[in-house]
């Protein structure tokens, strides 16, 4: 199956969004509002790389782990 990735208005991001199997008792709280969740999601950021104006892929920026909403609300 492939990834499916949301992009940032520019395209310069991308995101994955992947619900866990578990919330606050195995992965702790949401790491953005600090509160608990019960349907724990984790976010992928990645950036594009561009050499003179051309696409040559993406840059993994970190992994965020958090409420649905808390995340979309994160994104740039």
């Amino acid at each position: 199956m492939a990834k499916r990735y949301t992009y940032s208005k520019d395209r310069k991001y991308r995101y994955r969004l992947t619900k866990m199997d578990n919330g606050s008792e195995r992965y702790g709280p949401c790491e953005i509002c600090k509160k608990p969740v019960w349907s724990m999601y984790l976010q992928i950021t990645e950036k594009a790389i561009l050499h003179d104006g051309r696409h040559m892929g993406w840059s993994a920026q970190g992994s965020t782990f958090g409420h649905k909403a808390c995340l979309l609300k994160k994104r740039k």
